[in-house]
C-alpha cells in the first residue's frame, strides 16, 4: 500500500511511534528490526483476488486487523513480506507503459517537479555484476581516517525542526534505507498524539 487508510493513521502512528521508542530505549537489533520492519508488515498490499469489494473499507480492515495483532503476528506478517518479494516476476522497468504509468502517478499527487524529472531522467543502471565492478571503480578502498573523538554533544532537534524538514518532501519522494517513503511519515507526523522527536 502507497499509503495508510485514514481512518488507521492514529493507530498506526502510535504504533510505530511506540516502537521507535522502544528501540531508542533498549538499543537492541530485535527493537530495531521491529521498528524498521514495521511498515512494509502492516501495509503490505492484499493479493489480488477476483471479488470486487469496497477498496476504502477492506484495506481499513485489513490493516487494523494486523495492527492490533502485530505483537503475536509480527512474525508471520514479515514472512508474508519475504514471500511476496521472492514470488515477484521481472518486470519490464523499461517499457513505455510503465513510464506512462509512473509519470501520471506522480501528476495525480500534483507533483509536476517529479513528472518533468521522469522525461528528462537518466535510467537507473541494471543490477548486474558489471554494474556493481563499475561502482566500485568509481568509489576506491581507502584506509579509514583517523579522526579525533567528539568533544561535544551529539545535535538534539526539535519536534519543530523535524515536521518543517518533513514537510519539505515531495509528495512522491522516493523511499529510503527502510523502503518506506516519507508521505507516509507525514501521513504519521498529521496523526494525533504522534511525537517525531524524543523527550
Amino acid at each position: 500500500m502507497k499509503d495508510i487508510p485514514r481512518r488507521q493513521a492514529a493507530l498506526f502512528a502510535r504504533t510505530w511511534g511506540s516502537l521507535l521508542k522502544d528501540a531508542l530505549d533498549r538499543g537492541t537489533p530485535e527493537a530495531w528490526f521491529d521498528y524498521a520492519s514495521f511498515p512494509k508488515c502492516i501495509l503490505l498490499a492484499p493479493i489480488r483476488g477476483g471479488k470486487r469489494i469496497s477498496r476504502v473499507q477492506s484495506r481499513a480492515d485489513l490493516v487494523h486487523s494486523r495492527l492490533v495483532n502485530w505483537s503475536e503476528q509480527k512474525s508471520v506478517l514479515w514472512q508474508g513480506v519475504l514471500a511476496r518479494k521472492s514470488s515477484k516476476s521481472p518486470s519490464s522497468a523499461g517499457s513505455r507503459h510503465d513510464f506512462e504509468k509512473k509519470v501520471l502517478g506522480a501528476l495525480r499527487v500534483n507533483d509536476v517537479r517529479k513528472a518533468l524529472q521522469m522525461f528528462v531522467a537518466a535510467p537507473i543502471a541494471p543490477k548486474t555484476e558489471e554494474t556493481f565492478k563499475a561502482l566500485k571503480s568509481l568509489h576506491p578502498e581507502s584506509p579509514l581516517p583517523d579522526l579525533p573523538l567528539p568533544t561535544h554533544d551529539a545535535p538534539r532537534f526539535t519536534d519543530q525542526h523535524v515536521r518543517e524538514a518533513l514537510f519539505s518532501f515531495a509528495p512522491t519522494s522516493a523511499a529510503g534505507l527502510f523502503g518506506y517513503r516519507p508521505s507516509i511519515v507525514q501521513q504519521c507526523a498529521r496523526a494525533d498524539h504522534f511525537i517525531l522527536s524524543p523527550p
